[in-house]
This record gives C-alpha cells, sequence and structure tokens, in this order.
C-alpha cells in the first residue's frame, strides 16, 4: 500500500491499538501483544508515522478488538458503495449480475491465444459498416474448438474499432440460468436500454411465440440510435426442455443493418436451424501439427511449468483431442502437473490420460484422477461437491459447500478448489464449471440416471428452504424443487405469501419468468391456481393489514390474469372490492387504488368478450365499475390540483415534496383521461354512439391538456373515433380522424412499427367505403409489408429457402425501408404488450411479394387467367 499510495488512496485503512492493552494479560500472553525489543519498538514507530505520513484513514489507540472489526466493516462499506454505487432499478441490478458472470468467463479465455487471421478477417468483412448485412454470421466448431477464445479475445482486441457501438457479449452455458433463452431475449434488451436510453420496460410476459418479434422491435430501436455489434456464444447449449428453443423461433430472421451479429455453434440442431435460414457460416479448422507446437509452447511458458520431454510432448501433439484447442491446453497442463509432481515417472497416469480419444473421455481421466488424490482424504468427496456444483443455477458458495456436506472441512474444500482452479469459474462469490464440457462429464460419472439427478436438486432445495427470505433463496429454492420435480414442495414455495410478492416483482428481469414457470409447471400436475386461493385464505386469516392485504392480492389477480385463469383474476377483484367503505376512503392513495381496480375488473371482463365470452352482462358490469371509476378520478383530481396549488404557494415546503405534489397532479390527471377513453371504447362495443363520442372526445381534450398532441395515447383515442364515425358512416370525421392517427403513430413508432400497421388498416378500410380504392390498396399493401418484417405469435414459423444471391443487396431487404433507404426517417419505435392488431392479416405476406410492386398487379392477373 505504501508503495503505490495514489492507487490506494480511499480504499486503504491503519488502526493502532493501544500501547497498553497487553498490560491486562498474564506475562506468559503479554509477549504476543508488547514488544520488548528496543530497536523492533524503534521500526515499528517508524512505521506507524508513515502510515500517518499518507493522510490515509488511521483509527488510533483502539481498546477492544471488537471496536476495530466494527470501524473496518463500516469502512470498507462505504468505500466499496462509494466505488461501486448500486443501480437504483432492480432489474439494473440483476442484469449487472448477469453481465459479471458473462465478463468472469469472458476474462478466463484471454490468459493465452493464438490469433488466426483469417478468422479474423472474416469476421471484419461481416462487422464493415460499409455494407449492408442483415443476417448473423455463424461460426462453427465442435466443443472446445476455441469459439469462446475467439469471440473473447476478438471483442477485448477490436471493439476499438467501433468505439461508438454497443458491443455485448452472451455467453451461453456459463451459468444454468443463462441455458435459458428467454434470458438471452431479456439481458440483451436491458443493455440496450441502458445503452440508449428507451424508457420502455423490458417486456418479461411474452409468450413463447412473442419473443422474436419484441426482440426485433428493440433492435430496430438501438438501430436508430446508433451501432450495435452482438455475439452470442453456445447458442446450442440453450435449454431445448422450455419451447423448443434449438428450433430458434425466437430468433430473428433478420436484423436492422446497424445491428452486426455473431453466434456460435457446434453441430446440433441449432446449427441446423440457422443453415436452413441460409445464414453464412464461418467454420474454425482443427489446429495443425504446427500451430499445435506453438500452442503449447506457449502456454508452458505462460505457466511458467518446466519443459516437457521431447517423446512426451510428441506422443501429446499426435493424439486425437489434441486438434481441438481447448482439449490441447488441458492436456499439456495434466502433463505438466505430473512432472512437477514427480509422478510423471510412474507413467501410469501419463498411459492413462493417452486413453482419452475425445472431450468427455479426457475429463472422466480427470474426474477419476481427483478421485484417487482427494477421496483418499475423505471418502466420496469429488462426487458430493461435484454433485452440488452441477446442481446449483448460479452456481454454489464456499459456505453453502460446507453446510450441505456438513462433514467436509473447509480447507480440504479450499485446497481442492485450489489445486483445480483452472477448471473453475467465480463470479460474486459463487463457483461454477468453466467449460460445459465438464458439467456433462459429472453428470454422465456421477449422475446418470434421473433419479439421482432428482435427489441431489431435493438436497440443495431442502437447504435453500432453511435459509431466510432473501436473494440467495430466491435463485435457488424454487428452481431447485422445479428440476427435483417436487410438485408439492414446489407449489408451497411460491404460495407462501411471503414468498410470492418478491417472484412477482415485474421490475425484476429474472423472477417474473420464473413464477410463470413455476406457475406452469405445478399445473401439469397439480392445480396451482387452487393452492395460490389457499395461500391468500391463509394470508388473509392472519389479519394483515389493508393495504398489504390489497397489495397481494392485486399481484395474485394480476397473475390470474396474466395465466389466463380470468374467473379466478374477476373473483379477486370483486373481494377487494367488496371491503367496507372505511378501508376503501380511508385515504387518498387507497382510493386511487380501488378507482385502479375498478379500471383492471373492467379490462379483464373487456378481454372476456373479446375472446368469444359475447354476454352483455359482462359489458353492463365493465360500465359500472368505469362509471364509479370515473366519479372517483374526477374528486381525485380536484383534490391534486388543490394539493399542487398549495403546494406552489408555499414558498417553504421542501423542494422534494413540490415535485411530488406535482408528480401525483400528473399521474392523477392520466389515469383520469385514460378512464375517458376507456369508457368511450366501451361505449362503442355497446352500441352507445352518443356517450362514446362524448367520452372520446373529452378523453381527447383532456390528453392534449395534460401532456402533447402527438403524445400516443391521442393515437389510440382518435383510432377509436375514426372507428366510431365509421360505423355511423360519417366518412369526412372518419377520415379526418383516422389520418391523424397515421401522423401520430407514424411520429411515435416509425413507419415499420405494428401499431403503425394498425393504423393503416383503419384508414384503408374508410378510404375503400368512400370508392378511393387505389389509395387503399397502396395503404393495405404498405401494412402487409411492416407486418412481413415481424412474426405472427400465434402461426407456425413458415420455412425459408435459402438465401440468394441479391438479397443483401441495397434495396432489397425490408428493412431498408421505402425506396431502399433504411433510416431515412428516423423512427422512436416502442414495445407493444399486446399484438391483436396484427392478427388483421390472415395471411402472412412473404418478402418476395413485394419485390417489385410496379410489376404485381399484372403479374397476379396474368397469373389468375
Amino acid at each position: 500500500v505504501l508503495s503505490r499510495i495514489e492507487d490506494a488512496q480511499g480504499r486503504s485503512f491503519f488502526y493502532f491499538r493501544d500501547e497498553t492493552y497487553g498490560d491486562g494479560f498474564e506475562e506468559q500472553i503479554q509477549k504476543y501483544f508488547i514488544e520488548k525489543d528496543e530497536e523492533a519498538k524503534e521500526k515499528l514507530g517508524a512505521l506507524k508515522e508513515k502510515m500517518r505520513q499518507t493522510h490515509m484513514q488511521v483509527l488510533e489507540d483502539y481498546m477492544e478488538p471488537m471496536s476495530s472489526v466494527r470501524q473496518a466493516f463500516e469502512d470498507l462499506q462505504e468505500a466499496i458503495h462509494r466505488d461501486f454505487p448500486v443501480p437504483d432499478n432492480p432489474q439494473a441490478i440483476d442484469t449487472m449480475r448477469e453481465r459479471h458472470a458473462h465478463t468472469a468467463l469472458a476474462q478466463s479465455r484471454r490468459g493465452l491465444y493464438l490469433p488466426v487471421e483469417e478468422w479474423i478477417m472474416r469476421v471484419h468483412a461481416h462487422l464493415d459498416t460499409r455494407a449492408h448485412v442483415s443476417h448473423p454470421l455463424v461460426i462453427v466448431a465442435p466443443p472446445g474448438g476455441g469459439k469462446t477464445a475467439f469471440v473473447s479475445n476478438y471483442v477485448s482486441t477490436y471493439r476499438h474499432f467501433l468505439p461508438q457501438a454497443l458491443w455485448h457479449q452472451f455467453f451461453v452455458g456459463c451459468t444454468s440460468e443463462s441455458t435459458n433463452y428467454q434470458r438471452v431475449c431479456v439481458v440483451l434488451m436491458q443493455a440496450i436500454r441502458d445503452r440508449f436510453g428507451i424508457d420502455d420496460p423490458v417486456p418479461k410476459r411474452c409468450k413463447a411465440g412473442e419473443w422474436q418479434r419484441e426482440l426485433l422491435i428493440w433492435m430496430s430501436m438501438a438501430a436508430t440510435r446508433g451501432r450495435m455489434v452482438v455475439f452470442i456464444d453456445g447458442i446450442d447449449q440453450v435449454d431445448d426442455a422450455h419451447d423448443s428453443a434449438l428450433d430458434l423461433r425466437w430468433l430473428p430472421r433478420t436484423f436492422p443493418a446497424e445491428v452486426r451479429t455473431v453466434i456460435t455453434c457446434s453441430p446440433g440442431p441449432a446449427l441446423d436451424a440457422m443453415l436452413e435460414r441460409g445464414w453464412p457460416v464461418l467454420e474454425l479448422e482443427d489446429l495443425d501439427l504446427e500451430t499445435r507446437a506453438e500452442m503449447a509452447e506457449r502456454y508452458i511458458g505462460y505457466r511458467s511449468y518446466p519443459a516437457v520431454d521431447a517423446v512426451v510432448m510428441q506422443d501429446i501433439l499426435e493424439m486425437g483431442i489434441a486438434r481441438n484447442a481447448n482439449m490441447l491446453i488441458q492436456v499439456v497442463d495434466e502433463v505438466c502437473i505430473l512432472n512437477k509432481s514427480g509422478r510423471g515417472a510412474e507413467q501410469a497416469d501419463y498411459l492413462m490420460l493417452l486413453q482419452a480419444q475425445d472431450i468427455m473421455g479426457f475429463y472422466d481421466y480427470l474426474l477419476w484422477k481427483w478421485e484417487a488424490f482427494f477421496d483418499s482424504i475423505h471418502p466420496n468427496f469429488v462426487r458430493r461437491v461435484m454433485c452440488l456444483v452441477w446442481a446449483s443455477r448460479w452456481g454454489i458458495a464456499e459456505q453453502e459447500l460446507l453446510n450441505v456436506t456438513c462433514d467436509i472441512s473447509r480447507i480440504g474444500l479450499l485446497h481442492f478448489f485450489n489445486t483445480t482452479k483452472y477448471c473453475w469459474i467465480w463470479s460474486d462469490g459463487l463457483v461454477n464449471f468453466s467449460v460445459g464440457a465438464l458439467r456433462n462429464a459429472t453428470e454422465m460419472r456421477y449422475l446418470p440416471t434421473k433419479l439421482e439427478k432428482i435427489q441431489v436438486h431435493r438436497q440443495l432445495g431442502g437447504y435453500f428452504r432453511t435459509l431466510p427470505l432473501g436473494r440467495r433463496r430466491l435463485d435457488e429454492e424454487a428452481w431447485q424443487w422445479m428440476q427435483g420435480e417436487s410438485w408439492l414442495e414446489l407449489l408451497t414455495t411460491f404460495n407462501n405469501f411471503a414468498y410470492f410478492p418478491r417472484l412477482y416483482d415485474t421490475e425484476d428481469g429474472t423472477y417474473h419468468c420464473d413464477l410463470l414457470r413455476y406457475y406452469t409447471a405445478v399445473d401439469k400436475h397439480l392445480d396451482a391456481s387452487n393452492g395460490l386461493l389457499q395461500g391468500i385464505q391463509r394470508f388473509e386469516a392472519t389479519g394483515p393489514e389493508p393495504a398489504a392485504f390489497f397489495t397481494i392480492a392485486q399481484q395474485l389477480a394480476d397473475f390470474f390474469a396474466e395465466v389466463g385463469k380470468p374467473r379466478e383474476a374477476a373473483e379477486m377483484y370483486r373481494k377487494m372490492l367488496d371491503q367496507p367503505d372505511d378501508v376503501t376512503t380511508s385515504s387518498f392513495a387507497m382510493r386511487m387504488r380501488i378507482a385502479g381496480l375498478r379500471v383492471s375488473l373492467a379490462k379483464l371482463l373487456r378481454n372476456r368478450w373479446d375472446a368469444g365470452e359475447h354476454d352483455f352482462a359482462l359489458l353492463n358490469e365493465a360500465r359500472s365499475g368505469l362509471d364509479k371509476a370515473l366519479e372517483t378520478y374526477t374528486d381525485l383530481v380536484n383534490a391534486a390540483e388543490d394539493a399542487y396549488d398549495s403546494a406552489m404557494a408555499d414558498r417553504d415546503m421542501p423542494a422534494s415534496e413540490r415535485r411530488l405534489a406535482a408528480k401525483v397532479l400528473e399521474d392523477t390527471r392520466m389515469e383520469f383521461a385514460d378512464v375517458l377513453g376507456f369508457v368511450g371504447r366501451l361505449c362503442l362495443l355497446q352500441g352507445d354512439f352518443e356517450a362514446g363520442e362524448d367520452f372520446l372526445r373529452r378523453g381527447l381534450t383532456a390528453f392534449e391538456a395534460y401532456t402533447h398532441s402527438n403524445h400516443p395515447a391521442v393515437g389510440v383515442i382518435t383510432q377509436g373515433l375514426a372507428e366510431l364515425f365509421y360505423q355511423r358512416r360519417i366518412y369526412d370525421k372518419a377520415e379526418a380522424m383516422a389520418r391523424r392517427t397515421v401522423m401520430v403513430r407514424h411520429l411515435c413508432y416509425g413507419w415499420n412499427h405494428p401499431e403503425f400497421a394498425s393504423a393503416l388498416v383503419t384508414l384503408a378500410s374508410i378510404l375503400s367505403a368512400v370508392g378511393n380504392e387505389y389509395e387503399a390498396e397502396a395503404m393495405l399493401r404498405r401494412q402487409a409489408k411492416i407486418l412481413a418484417m415481424y412474426p405472427d405469435a400465434d402461426a407456425g414459423e413458415q420455412t425459408k429457402a435459402a438465401r440468394k444471391v441479391g438479397d443483401n443487396v441495397e434495396g432489397a431487404n425490408p428493412w431498408q425501408g421505402p425506396d431502399g433507404t433504411h433510416g431515412a426517417t428516423k423512427s422512436i419505435l416502442k414495445t407493444s404488450d399486446a399484438y391483436a392488431t396484427a392478427g388483421k392479416a390472415a395471411v402472412g405476406w412473404p418478402k418476395e411479394t413485394f419485390a417489385d410492386e410496379e410489376e404485381g398487379e399484372e403479374g397476379e392477373k396474368g397469373k389468375g387467367e
């Protein structure tokens, strides 16, 4: 510290014990606390004085050891929070943890690497911004063939070529959870949101077929704001147990030109899916003998190992698995360790090593060798530790291993990890496998049957259940029960309403997706919805505070609506609305919440009507609830305006309270205007056109007054007015409102968004009704072009022919936009929660249909004849 004071400033702390501390001990103990040698005393005093002169923090003359411990804890905590601040957004915390795991893996692959010029130039050409590229580059190699090392070193070395671009790396398989394709999508979208300052929340409630469309929209938002380079490594390791992820239906077929993507994989179903799409492939060839020799020599020098006998080295280089870069390094390292330990002369281990003909054989040998050494110290040591690491979701901590195994000593565990340290990755205090092949070898050797896998998952589930309710328990417990197929234990975990709200948290990038997966898994074996209802009954029986009960009950009602249980959701909403008046009107916040519940119930009933349950009692109940909500919001707006006026008039009021009053007023006004528009659209369904027009116009006036004339909500109301006038055959007003909707959607979303396509359909219907068939047909063609970019979530993906010459020519790709000028109109794309408008296009329209619009009509007519 004293030799590099500038680097240590603010991060180093000194604590000096009181010199009289040892006086109270017996004479035989005093020698450990009191220095008798005068020369040593002088040196110690000089050292202390030198520490004081550094102007770092020094705690003088503490009397009790625990005083220094407490002070050190506070000092270190303050320094860590200062230098590594915690993000305000919980989702950012989750994404930061995910990025740390990927960064740790990337750094572990940068120690020794031999670049291959041909591979680098191929990726350079793909990332060249002068070319219009709308497809990824696929890098193919067998497991251990150097894909991860190539990606990691390429990004580290060449990212300065595009310094303004967002470079994003995702290593599938670096944690157990990273194999979930939803995490690939969520982490990528969160990176786009953080880098480009997008206000929209990252979607986490998407169905299986909706991820591709959402990912495409977010990449388009990145393309309108800058450039982006995406590397997805090991896509073949995506977990195929959920939604058949290896067919890659969640991955877009085409990408914006400003988003360059590189994907690596091993041969298998994922590669077959990408070859079917016609994406170009870069195959990493096996290492030749000369390259192998150079890599082995550099590795031995890098690790400072003694030289290996030339005959032994030649045997290694001629092994079949030595053609694989990762395996070559592992084998060389193993032989060097044998020589260093003095066991190389015995040849037994060496001959056993030479029998490994593939990657799995080598790692099986490695586990056998570990057993021979560590199991002699403690029976089944290697098996128990490796199984627990294998079964963990994000990795497992050292203390957790000690707690689960109980009889393994800490010194033995540390010795094991230190000896085998190049096989592990440590991130956030959790240990995990550095390569997927070691995970697979552990499974094959120690957990060959499904029953054995279930047992180790249940063992970890039982352990994590004993922990306090915190991040580690939320991460692991329910997931372990699901992997262990303990459906009753899993149900009793998430129907515990101390646990459920933490999982339901929609701000977190992981937990809400997890809750949906847990519910779906349990519901295949047990009545999950009934289990949740029993849980809320137990929670209500404990007599919670009304605010706490409303929070939990509303989350449960929203969750029921999300998983397709509208009747259970409606019952939960009605149960909350049936509370006594002294509860529902107790405060401004409670009245706001009750009004919001009435709106949520009305939306749920409206969705049931849209789903085909055409019972006018649903609309009548929704209308009644909205009328009450509208009355409440009217009073709340008046109260919020009075509070705001008082806050602005009081000059002594703190600025924070003024900002709070302004925000409450803004939120209340927006809710009020939104309810006006919703009531108007509901009146339209009921056939009450006069009331519908009145509410819609009031809502339009409110939004224009509270926001601006081009707010997205304005487009929703003007489209409702256009549909209302169209049904009443007032076509001039209908056309005016429809054109305004098109303008607003274009300004808010851009020319290639589904919401803009929905506005075009409405305008085309009105134009067709007044006889303007030419313009109506042009609108429909344009709408079909837009929807052709996005897959239909409810339709199976059609097989696409292999890519042809000319597909990548400028103007030949739909991402180019009108007339082949991508980005001619800068757009601010927004994601949408619903894609119902896209269903108006009954048949998907292939892109090739629009290759030549001018001859399209005559050609189709000729084919028909």
